[in-house]
This record gives structure tokens, C-alpha cells and sequence, in this order.
């Protein structure tokens, strides 16, 4: 009696819903613990957790929340045709500095799991809104043109063609090329639209025209055809690829040494606040008609204090999100019952409230002042930042990690961070990270550099 084994089918998910259908429980919980927005209001089917997963808020936060590695397989994955294979996102970076195989499949991993990408190894689909967000030219890649332009087709089929050319023009063409490549493939001429013959060139650009490395889009723009770009860059679509995020790791010091610092630190800030409070316990500052605290006030809170601006207003706006200081519409600023039992409590207790609520308030205390018509006065709205809080939470974080006695920089973790959240890298955030550090080293001054 003869046997046959019944062939296995793969089927392959059509759309992301199809794909999340396929998905085991397991799964679909490392899904909502990636993307946790996705739970808000709990979806009643998955095709309504896949519409709600592809929509721009959803899509926007989970991009926020990859780190440098992730976000580049993104950027190749838009820049490839959809769908395209694992292979090919190999074949793109591998010659790039810093490549590492195992670091890309890991990468491609995780963001199947958080549904950014949805199919298989042979076909993958980056979700249309992540898509989109890369702009124009994912990877600085035009579109392609060997349909529409003969010679660009030749580019790609013969690998070398288009760099033997490129070879044999005039010096500018080969700098030209080189702001091209690597940036936006699109650049300005005048009258771009227009046939022009080799021997008839007369500038490098016509010259470039001439030779369809350039092509025009309209009567006064051109781009290099996505083609010219893959051959001259030998397949490569991205340059660099930081696959190690590396350790915020600056020097060592002698660990008992920085546990009396910040303990100094800890006690001087208490000192600060309480010195502050009974000042004004005894005479109030008004509070402005739109609220908060005025420009003289906070200026006379500094020469008591004997300190900087800054940290004057530190000392305000934590006193503030503490509850030991609140508005009285008569009386101004004043402590409140909360303060007076605050004093009955031992500093350790003192500095823990005072540290939690630094930690916890969504107020920016390093933005109070300025110059001119941008100050901003202390104890208003105008303080508060939407994004500080998170940013001190993964300071802190990343000082739980470090080991005892090693000391870090602000550039160190701004490139940390850089890292793994590229999408948010700012120099509003990198201000606001060497702020954080400059008042966590006056809270408890541990592991900065001396």
C-alpha cells in the first residue's frame, strides 16, 4: 500500500488584520505591552485593532519609541518596493558601516511584533502611515526611471556603467554627484525640462542631463534616478548603521565618595527649601494677576538663597509640586499645612518627598527666566513640559543600570538616548537632558563626572 504526505500550505497574510488573526495570544501580548495605546478603549475584533494600529497617532508613537537600529530598517524598508524579502534588507546594509546580521534580523523581529511590519521573510509590508513618514526619498532614493528612460535602464542592468560614465565627464560632475548621493536626490536648474544632447553640453549639469544621471520632474527641478543612485553606491542604501548602542559609561570613582557627595547635595537642597519657606512664611510674594511668581520676586528668592537662578527656581518649582507651597488669592505664595508637617519628619524623609516629586512633576524648572520678552515666570503653566517627565524617568533609569561608581556626561547619555529614541533627538531635548542632570546632581550628586 503506497502513502503520500499531504503538502504543507503556506498562506500568507493578505493585510495586517489577516496577520493579526494568525498571531497567537502569546503574540498579541507582546503586541499591546509594545504598543499599549492599541488597549485604549480595549479593540471589540482584531480587524478594529488592525485599523486601529495603521492610524497616524498609534503608528507616530510606536516610530517614537524605536531605538537607531530599528528605525533604519524602517527607513530601508520604505525606501524598498513593497513588499520586499528580509534578503533584501540584508543585501542593502551589508557593506554599510557597522553592520551586523544577527543585530537586523533581531530588529526586523521586533518590529513584527509590534505589527510596524506585517508578513513574512519573503514578504514584508511596513505599514503604509510609517511608510510615509520617511518623506519623499526614504534612504535618499528618488523613484525609478528605467521605465520611462532608456538609458537609466541600462544603468540598471550594466552594475558599472553608470559609475564608468560618471567617470568620464568633466571634474564638477563627480561633486555634483556627491551632494546627491548620499542627501536629497533633488536639486535645482533652469529650464531642467528640455532635451539635451551630449555634445551639446555645456555645463556639468547638462552634461549630467545629457547623460540621464540627472532626469528632470519639472521645469526647474531635477533628481538623480533611483537607478544611478543604487549603482553608484554599490547596492548600499544606508551609509552607517549603529548597531550598538554602546554604555553611558564616562570614567569611575570611588563609590563611598560619591554616596557622601550626594548626600551632601541632599541635605543642602532640604536646607534650601526650608530656608525658603519660612522666609516667605513671614513675608508672602504676591502672585501675578495671570498667576505665578514675579520677576523680582524670584530674583530676591536668589540673593537669599545666595545660589543661581536656576536652581533658585528649582528649589521653587519642587517646593511646588511637593504641595509645601501654594497660592493664597490674598496672600500670595504661601507654605501650606503639608509644610509644617513636612518640618516634623527627618531629612531622609524631607529629601525623599522633594526627590519623588521632582521626578514625578511635569514642570521644566530649567526654562524659568531667559532674557527679555521670552522670560518665563516661575509657578505658571508656561512651565510644564510635556515630554520631562518621561526624559526624567529614563534618566534614572539609566543611572539604576550603571554600576557603582561609574560616572557619566550629559553628551554621553544625550548620544545614549540619540540612540535609542532617534525620532525624538532634538536640541530642545539635549538642553532639557543636561538640564535634568544639572538638578539631579544638586538633588543627590551621584554618578556625574567631577
Amino acid at each position: 500500500m503506497s502513502t503520500s504526505k499531504k503538502a504543507e500550505t503556506v498562506i500568507r497574510p493578505r493585510s495586517l488584520a489577516d496577520d493579526l488573526r494568525q498571531r497567537s495570544d502569546d503574540q498579541l501580548e507582546v503586541l499591546f505591552a509594545t504598543r499599549p495605546d492599541l488597549l485604549h478603549p480595549v479593540p471589540t475584533d482584531l480587524g478594529q485593532l488592525a485599523v486601529r494600529a495603521t492610524t497616524s497617532p498609534s503608528v507616530s508613537a510606536a516610530l517614537d519609541a524605536l531605538n537607531h537600529i530599528e528605525l533604519s530598517v524602517c527607513e530601508v524598508l520604505a525606501a524598498l518596493p513593497d513588499p520586499a524579502a528580509r534578503i533584501e534588507v540584508h543585501a542593502g546594509l551589508k557593506a554599510a558601516a557597522g553592520y551586523n546580521a544577527g543585530a537586523i534580523d533581531s530588529a526586523i523581529d521586533r518590529l513584527l511584533s509590534s505589527a510596524l511590519v506585517w508578513g513574512d521573510d519573503e514578504e514584508l509590508h511596513l505599514v503604509r502611515v510609517a511608510r510615509e513618514s520617511f518623506g519623499a526619498y526614504p534612504c535618499g532614493l528618488a523613484a525609478s526611471f528605467a521605465d520611462s528612460r532608456r538609458k537609466v535602464r541600462e544603468y540598471a542592468n550594466k552594475k558599472t556603467l553608470a559609475e564608468k560614465t560618471l567617470a568620464s565627464g568633466p571634474d564638477e560632475v563627480r561633486d555634483i554627484m556627491n551632494q546627491l548621493l548620499w542627501g536629497t536626490p533633488a536639486g535645482t536648474m533652469r529650464q531642467a525640462n528640455r532635451s539635451v544632447r551630449i555634445e551639446d553640453a555645456k555645463s556639468p549639469l547638462e552634461w549630467l542631463l545629457a547623460h540621464e544621471l540627472i532626469v528632470p520632474v519639472s521645469d526647474t527641478s531635477v533628481v538623480v534616478p533611483r537607478e544611478v543612485s543604487i549603482s553608484l553606491r554599490n547596492g548600499l542604501l544606508l551609509k552607517e548603521i549603529k548597531t550598538d548602542s554602546g554604555q553611558p559609561v564616562l570614567s569611575s570613582v570611588d563609590f563611598k565618595r560619591v554616596n557622601d557627595t550626594g548626600a551632601h547635595a541632599a541635605l543642602d537642597f532640604v536646607r534650601l527649601v526650608e530656608t525658603l519657606l519660612e522666609a516667605w512664611s513671614i513675608e508672602p510674594p504676591s502672585q501675578l494677576r495671570g498667576g505665578g511668581l514675579a520677576i523680582r520676586d524670584l530674583a530676591a528668592a536668589k540673593d537669599l538663597l545666595r545660589v543661581s537662578e536656576h536652581l533658585t527656581a528649582l528649589v521653587i518649582e519642587v517646593a511646588f509640586a511637593s504641595g509645601l507651597l501654594g497660592a493664597d488669592a490674598n496672600d500670595g505664595w504661601l507654605p501650606t499645612t503639608a509644610y509644617d508637617r513636612w518640618l516634623s519628619i527627618d531629612d531622609a524623609s524631607r529629601w525623599t518627598l522633594l526627590a519623588q516629586s521632582w521626578r514625578d512633576m511635569v514642570r521644566a524648572p530649567h526654562v524659568v527666566g531667559g532674557d527679555g520678552g521670552d522670560r518665563i515666570n516661575s509657578l505658571t503653566s508656561a512651565v510644564e513640559r510635556g515630554f520631562i517627565n518621561p526624559l526624567r524617568i529614563s534618566l534614572l533609569d539609566i543611572f539604576l543600570d550603571l554600576d557603582d561608581g561609574a560616572t557619566t556626561s550629559a553628551a554621553i547619555i544625550t548620544e545614549h538616548l540619540d540612540w535609542h529614541r532617534p525620532r525624538r533627538s532634538s536640541m530642545v531635548r539635549a538642553a532639557a537632558v543636561s538640564a535634568c542632570l544639572k538638578k539631579l546632581q544638586l538633588l543627590a550628586s551621584q554618578h556625574l563626572a567631577p
